[in-house]
C-alpha cells in the first residue's frame, strides 16, 4: 500500500529529503502550501502562511517503514514529516504519475524483493 507525506524543515529542497529516503520512497512533488498540522488536535487547518514543502510516497518494506525509520531519520535533520492520504487537498496540487516505462529515474521498488510476489519480504508484495 503506497503512503505518502508531507516534508517540511528550513531551507527544504527535494534533493535535500531524497538524501535521507531509503530505496522504496520516492520525492513525488515540492511548493508551497498553507496547510498544517496542529499537533495536538492532529488537525488539518489551512494557515495564513504558506511554508516550502516536499511530497513523498512510498511503500513500507520490512524495517523501511514511514513511522519507524524515515520520520525519524527526517528529523534528525530538522524535518518534520506528516503522514497524508489521497484526500489531503496538498495531493490535488500534485500531477498525475508518469507511467514507469516512460520514467528515468532509478528503480526505487524494494530492494531486497524488487516487486517479486514469491519472495514474501515485505508488506508491498
Amino acid at each position: 500500500m503506497k503512503r505518502y507525506a508531507i516534508v517540511r524543515g528550513l531551507s527544504i529542497t527535494p534533493e535535500k529529503v531524497a538524501v535521507y529516503l531509503p530505496s522504496n520512497y520516492k520525492v513525488i512533488w515540492s511548493g508551497k502550501t498553507d496547510w498544517d498540522r496542529n499537533p495536538t488536535t492532529n488537525v488539518w487547518k489551512q494557515v495564513p502562511w504558506e511554508d516550502d514543502v516536499v511530497v513523498i510516497e512510498g511503500e513500507d518494506c520490512l524495517g523501511w517503514t514511514l513511522h519507524g525509520y524515515i520520520t525519524p531519520r527526517l528529523g534528525s535533520g530538522l524535518m518534520r514529516c506528516d503522514e497524508i492520504d489521497l484526500s489531503h487537498p496538498i495531493m490535488k496540487q500534485i500531477p498525475e504519475h508518469t507511467d514507469p516505462a516512460e520514467d528515468d529515474q532509478p528503480d526505487r521498488r524494494c530492494r531486497f524483493c524488487r516487486g517479486d510476489e514469491t519472495a514474501y519480504c515485505c508488506e508491498c508484495v
